[in-house]
C-alpha cells in the first residue's frame, strides 16, 4: 500500500484532471453521489429514498475488450436520491421541460444492475411508481450542476420508505424454528455448564454435558496432539490462520468496489500498480492451498488406516463422508438459515443506507436458492443468484472430498495402478479446465474488474465456470493425494525422494513456475491480447497450477526435514488454537462484514488508515463471534452427532 504522502497528492491531481473535460468546460458527474439518507427519512413522510443507475449511451461497451479493463464503468453512475427533494425541485417545472428532460431506455448490451426480482416486492413497487420522476429529476441535476447533455437514462434498482418494514421479515415458521434453535443452544450451554460445575459426578458424563462444557472444550481447543502425523503436519493449523487472514484482507478490498465511495479514483489508481494486481490475482492460490490441505490430510489418514488394517470395514468410505458432514453442516446450516431470515435473525437491527445491498439482497437470493446450499451444489454454474456467496467453497470442498475418496478407494483396491492412475487424472484435470478457458474465450487469470465486483461477480464467466466449480479445482485435490501417498511411502522406507530425478526437477522448477504464473498477469491489463489463443491457454495452465506445485513441494520438504523456526511458530499452541477456529471464522466473517456495512452512515473514503481499521475490526469481531460459535455450535454439535453416528454403526454391527 502507498503511504498517504504519496497517495493524497496523486488523488488530488487525478480529481483535478477529472473535474473538467479538456476544452469543453463540462463538469464530469461523480460515479457515486448520495443525498442525505437520514435527513430524507427523518424530515419527510413517507421518506422514500431510491437507488438508481444513471447510464450514458456509448457507441461501444467501454469494458468489453481483449485487454482486461479494471476500472469502474464510467458511463454508469450509482446515485441515491431523496424522492421528496426531487418532487420539490420539479414542482414548478413545465410539462414541456419534463418531456425534454425525460430519457427513455436505449439499447444496453451489458449487465449494469441486479434484476428487479432480486429485491423485495414492495421495493420494486416503489421503483415503478417513481421511475419517471427520478429520470427527469436526475437529468435536471445533471444539466444544472454538470452541464451534461444529452440526457442520461436512469433506472431505479430499489427504493426504501418509512412505510416499509425495510425487509420482508420471512415466514413465521422460519423465525420460530430459528428462535427455538437459538434458545435450545443457549439453554444447553447454560444447563450443561451448571451441571459440569455443580452437578453429581454421574450427571457430568452425560453426552450433552460433556459436549457443551466450556472448560472441556477449552481444553480441547488448546490441546496439541503428540502423534507422528501431527509432528509432521501440525504447522498446517498455523498455515490456515495465515491463509484465512489473507482471505479477510481480500474481502476487505472487495468492499472498496462493492459499495459507493467518496474517492473511487483511488481504487482505480491502485489497480494500475502491478504489485496490487498480482496480490489480488493470487486470490485463487489461497483456495487451492486449502483444497490441497484437505485432500492431503484425508489421504494421510486413509493410508494410515490401511497400514493398520488392510481390509477396511464395510461402510468405511461412507463414514468418512458422514464425519465430514458432521464437521461442517451445523455451523453452515445455522448461518444459512440466518441469511434466509435476514434482519429477522437480528432483533432490533435497523437498515442503514447500505442495508438493502448488504443484507436484503442476500436474503432474497437465499429465499429462492437455499436448497442449492443445502445440497452443496451452490458452487456450480447453474444460475446467476448465489445465496451465501462465500459458501461456494464448502460445496467445492465436499465435491473434491468425494472425488478424493473415490480415487483412494481405487488405489486401495488396485494398488498396482497408483502411478498411472494419478498421472492420468492429473492430466485430465488440467486439460478440462484449460479447455473451458480456451473454448469459452476466458482470461488466463482471474480478471479483476471493479464493474464485476459491484455485481458480486455473479455475471463473471471466469468466477462461475473456473473459480468455484469443484471439477475445475480437481488438480489441487489430486496434488494432496499425491503428497499423502509420498508421505506414506517415505515414512515406511519404500521411497527416497533424493534419488528421484523427476522430483528434484520439479523442486527446482517450482519457484520459476510460480514467478512465471504471476508476472505476465499485468500484461493482460496493458495490451490487447486476443482470446482464445494458445498464449492465453498456456499461461492459464501455468497460472492455475503454479501455486499447487509450489505448495506441494513445500509440504513434501517439510515432512522430509526437521522443523525450523517458521514451522515451530506455525505449530505453536496459539496458532494451533486459532487454526481450530478458522472454519467458524470463515463462515461468520461475511455476515459480520455485511452487518458492519449496514451501519455505515456515509460514503467511506479509501485510505490506508480506513482500510486498516476495517480489517482490524473485521478480524477482531469475526474471531470473537467465531469463539462463541465454536463453543455453542461447532464443537458441541460435532461431539453429539459423532456419538450418535458411532452408536448407529454399533447397532448395525450387532
Amino acid at each position: 500500500m502507498f503511504s498517504n504522502r504519496i497517495v493524497l497528492p496523486l488523488v488530488v491531481a487525478l480529481a483535478t484532471c477529472a473535474t473538467v473535460a479538456s476544452g469543453s468546460g463540462r463538469l464530469i458527474p461523480p460515479l457515486f453521489k448520495f443525498d442525505n439518507y437520514e435527513k430524507c427519512r427523518q424530515q419527510n413522510f413517507p421518506g422514500v429514498f431510491c437507488y438508481a443507475k444513471v447510464i450514458f449511451e456509448t457507441e461501444t461497451d467501454p469494458i468489453k475488450s481483449n485487454r482486461i479493463v479494471s476500472n469502474f464503468r464510467h458511463n454508469v453512475l450509482d446515485w441515491g436520491i431523496c424522492v421528496p427533494e426531487c418532487e420539490r425541485e420539479l414542482a414548478t417545472l413545465s410539462e414541456k421541460d419534463r418531456q425534454r428532460l425525460y430519457q427513455p431506455k436505449f439499447a444496453i448490451n451489458y449487465t449494469y444492475a441486479f434484476p428487479s426480482e432480486s429485491w423485495p416486492a414492495d421495493a420494486e413497487r416503489l421503483s415503478h411508481r417513481y421511475s419517471r420522476l427520478l429520470n427527469v429529476c436526475i437529468n435536471k441535476r445533471l444539466e444544472r450542476n454538470y452541464n451534461v447533455a444529452p440526457n442520461a437514462y436512469s433506472e431505479i434498482e430499489y427504493c426504501t420508505s418509512n412505510e416499509l418494514p425495510g425487509v420482508e421479515k420471512g415466514s413465521d415458521w422460519l423465525k420460530i424454528t430459528f428462535g427455538i434453535i437459538v434458545l435450545t443452544l443457549i439453554g444447553a450451554l447454560l444447563g450443561a455448564n451448571a451441571i459440569d460445575w455443580l452437578g453429581k459426578d454421574h450427571w457430568k458424563e452425560h453426552i450433552i454435558v460433556t459436549s457443551f462444557s466450556v472448560q472441556r472444550n477449552w481444553r480441547q481447543l488448546r490441546k496439541q496432539p503428540d502423534s507422528q502425523v501431527y509432528r509432521d503436519f501440525g504447522y498446517i493449523d498455523g498455515l490456515r490462520v495465515l491463509i484465512s487472514t489473507y482471505v479477510l484482507i481480500v474481502h476487505c478490498l472487495v468492499v472498496c468496489a462493492l459499495i459507493p465511495l467518496e474517492n473511487p479514483e483511488v481504487v482505480e489508481m491502485l489497480l494500475l500498480n502491478p504489485l496490487v494486481l498480482n496480490f489480488a490475482s493470487a486470490a485463487p492460490f489461497s483456495v487451492q492451498t486449502f483444497f490441497v490441505i484437505s485432500s492431503l490430510l484425508l489421504s494421510v489418514s486413509f493410508f494410515k488406516d490401511i497400514q493398520r488394517k488392510p481390509q477396511l470395514e464395510n461402510g468405511y468410505f461412507r463414514s468418512k463422508i458422514i464425519n465430514r458432514l458432521i464437521r461442517i453442516t451445523p455451523v453452515y446450516y445455522f448461518f444459512l438459515l440466518f441469511s434466509v431470515l435476514g434482519t429477522a435473525g437480528v432483533p432490533g437491527l435497523e437498515l442503514g443506507r447500505y442495508g438493502y445491498k448488504s443484507l436484503v439482497l442476500e436474503q432474497e437470493f437465499c429465499r429462492r436458492n437455499w436448497w442449492r446450499n443445502v445440497l452443496f451444489v451452490n458452487n456450480l454454474p447453474l444460475n446467476e443468484e448465489r445465496c451465501f456467496l462465500h459458501g461456494w467453497y464448502l460445496g467445492a470442498d465436499l465435491q473434491l472430498f468425494t472425488i478424493a475418496l473415490l480415487l483412494l478407494a481405487i488405489l486401495w483396491k488396485y494398488p498396482g495402478i497408483s502411478k498411472p492412475l494419478l498421472s492420468i487424472v492429473t492430466a485430465l484435470s488440467m486439460i478440462l479446465s484449460a479447455s473451458l478457458v480456451h473454448f469459452m474465450q476466458l482470461e488466463s487469470s482471474i480478471p479483476i474488474r471493479l464493474s464485476d465486483v459491484q455485481l458480486l461477480l455473479v455475471n463473471t464467466k471466469w468466477f462461475t465456470n473456473i473459480y468455484t466449480p469443484g471439477y475445475t479445482n480437481a488438480n489441487a485435490c489430486i496434488a494432496g493425494i499425491i503428497i499423502g501417498y509420498l508421505y506414506h511411502q517415505t515414512r515406511h522406507g519404500n521411497l527416497n525422494l533424493d534419488h528421484s530425478k523427476f522430483y528434484n526437477l520439479v523442486k527446482k522448477l517450482s519457484i520459476p513456475v510460480m514467478i512465471f504464473g504471476l508476472l505476465p498477469v499485468y500484461s493482460f491489463y496493458q495490451y490487447e491480447i486476443s482470446r482464445p489463443s494458445w498464449w492465453t491457454t498456456l499461461h492459464f495452465v501455468i497460472y492455475n497450477n503454479c501455486s499447487i506445485l509450489l505448495a506441494s513441494v513445500c509440504f513434501i520438504e517439510n515432512f522430509r526435514k526437521p522443523p525450523g523456526v517458521i514451522r515451530r511458530v506455525l505449530s505453536s499452541q496459539l496458532m494451533t488454537s486459532l487454526g481450530k477456529l478458522s472454519f467458524s471464522v470463515y463462515i461468520v466473517h461475511v455476515p459480520v462484514l455485511r452487518v458492519l456495512l449496514n451501519y455505515l452512515d456515509e460514503m467511506p473514503e479509501v485510505s490506508l488508515q480506513s482500510m486498516t481499521l476495517l480489517f482490524l475490526v473485521l478480524v477482531i469481531v469475526s474471531y470473537l463471534v467465531g469463539v462463541v460459535v465454536y463453543f455453542c455450535i461447532e464443537q458441541p454439535c460435532s461431539l453429539i452427532l459423532n456419538e450418535w453416528s458411532s452408536r448407529q454403526r454399533k447397532d448395525k454391527v450387532e
